[in-house]
């Protein structure tokens, strides 16, 4: 996705930076290109409009038409506008005490969200933390099988309950809240500071699987997502 959606900024800026002039015209004409790109990277269409909005009257605010790098200067303008709409962020964990923190990942639907799991539980690990990975995606097949084998990798166990996974659609409810306890009630009795629940990839447009992960939220009560 991220990969998509720099190509297609790049492109765009690259058009703008290879002008000596560009007119009130082409900065629409570029965000227009900028707004299509955020939407097909699944980015809220309110953020969207919002976010392009300011960047055209930051543009002609600032007189980017006038100036002898008009193309820079919009990228300048862009990638503050792109920071802003990203942050601020703290990026850093908190731990409790006593533990097991929990930590729960959500994304899209092939994100590399389970990946992702094993990075930052490798990451954990070498800052001296003992976490453990629950494979509460149920939803998908292999999903599972997919998280064992990335902790197997890394060296940190993982909680899984195949029992309770099903094919799409057909999970029964209550089924990840059911093994996100077990997970962290596992980890709590293995001396495991850290539990990472790796939650099933999604769209937004799936209300049951928003409100699988609303149902997580509320009854394991998660320190960070």
């Amino acid at each position: 996705m991220f990969d998509a959606l720099t190509d297609k900024l790049g492109k765009t800026f690259r058009n703008l930076t290879g002008r000596g002039r560009i007119s009130e015209e082409n900065v629409r004409e570029a965000m227009r290109e900028v707004r299509t790109a955020l939407l097909e990277a699944d980015v809220n269409v309110q953020v969207v409009k919002d976010f392009t909005d300011r960047v055209i009257q930051k543009a002609i605010g600032e007189e980017v038409i006038k100036t002898l790098q008009p193309g820079q200067l919009m990228v300048k303008i862009v990638y503050d506008e792109l920071v802003n709409l990203m942050g601020p962020v703290d990026t850093q964990i908190y731990f409790v005490q006593p533990g097991p923190t929990v930590i729960m990942m959500c994304g899209l639907q092939g994100s590399g969200k389970t990946t992702t799991c094993g990075k930052l539980a490798r990451f954990l690990v070498g800052k001296g933390h003992q976490p453990m990975l629950v494979a509460a995606d149920l939803q998908r097949p292999a999903a599972i099988e997919q998280l064992r084998v990335v902790g197997e990798t890394v060296g940190v166990p993982v909680y899984t309950d195949p029992g309770k996974a099903a094919e799409h659609g057909q999970v029964a409810k209550g089924a990840a809240v059911a093994v996100c306890r077990a997970g962290i009630n596992q980890a709590r009795a293995n001396g495991r500071d850290v539990v990472i629940l790796d939650t099933a990839g999604r769209l937004a447009i799936d209300e049951e699987l928003m409100n699988e992960l609303r149902e997580v939220n509320a009854q394991v009560k998660p320190h960070q997502i």
